[in-house]
Order: C-alpha cells, then sequence, then structure tokens
C-alpha cells in the first residue's frame, strides 16, 4: 500500500490539564519521556523525545533547544550501527562444543561468557561475564579500560 492511499489519524488537540498529567510522572518517578508517551499513544518510530515532549506540553523545537542551551545540557544522537563481526576469514572457527544444551544438571559443568563494550567519558570499557548455566549466575567478572 503507498503512501497516498493510507488513512492518517486525525490530528488531536490536548488540554492543559492532560499536558500537565502527562509531565507529572516523569517528574515524579524514574520513568522517562519515551515510556510516558508510549502509555499515552504519542510515540511513533520516527519521534524524538524532544518532539514527544514538544507535542506533550505544546511547545515549539526552538523553545526546548533554548532551555537545554540555558541549562547546559546537549542531545546526544543515535550512534550508527557498525557491523562489528567479520566472518569472511580463513581462520579456524571454535568448535561448538555446548550444542546450543543451555540446561544442565550440575554446576560447575557448563560457563558461557560475554563481552561487553561499554562508553564511558575516557574511552572505551571493556566488561567480561562468566555465567555458570546450572545457577544462572555469575561466577566470574572482569573489567578493563581500553
Amino acid at each position: 500500500m503507498d503512501k497516498s492511499k493510507q488513512k492518517r489519524r486525525k490530528r488531536r488537540t490536548f488540554s492543559k490539564e492532560f499536558k500537565a498529567e502527562a509531565v507529572r510522572p516523569c517528574r515524579l518517578s524514574d520513568r522517562n519521556i519515551n515510556e510516558v508517551a508510549a502509555d499515552l499513544d504519542l510515540v511513533k518510530k520516527a519521534f524524538s523525545p524532544i518532539t514527544v515532549l514538544c507535542r506533550v506540553l505544546g511547545v515549539s523545537r526552538r523553545r526546548v533547544a533554548r532551555i537545554m542551551l540555558n541549562r547546559g545540557l546537549q542531545s546526544r544522537p543515535k550512534r550508527r550501527f557498525v557491523k562489528a563481526t567479520n566472518s569472511a576469514h580463513d581462520k579456524p572457527i571454535a568448535r561448538n562444543v555446548l550444542g546450543r544444551m543451555f540446561h544442565t544438571k550440575a554446576p560447575n559443568v557448563a560457563w558461557v561468557t560475554d563481552v561487553t563494550a561499554i562508553p564511558t567519558r575516557e574511552g572505551w570499557a571493556y566488561l567480561a561475564v562468566m555465567i555458570d548455566l546450572c545457577i544462572r549466575r555469575a561466577v566470574g567478572w572482569a573489567r578493563r579500560a581500553a
């Protein structure tokens, strides 16, 4: 179905009471604007949190930009996806010993690991965690700065 034939949803108008109720959960709890906007059926994939905030509060993007500038806030752009795995190589590949059997009857039979890169202000930090498949708990971890 092409875009010209898609039925557009009627533009909604919001009362001052609705706007105040929409902002209150963000101020009083640990919920962010995306969660509140999703509960209010305001979020589409193309909406940024700033756009949602502008629509809920009924203000322009310039006002939000001015307030952010006055408070020293900056938005963080979404990072571009970078494919990190290169399977086109002739190096040896580790044998699949586990065979996708992720349940064991005794501890210390099978461990799984994962390494996560975490961006920080000082650079990248790496966290490696080892989990026992029987007890489903971390049995070891290590972290290192790049």
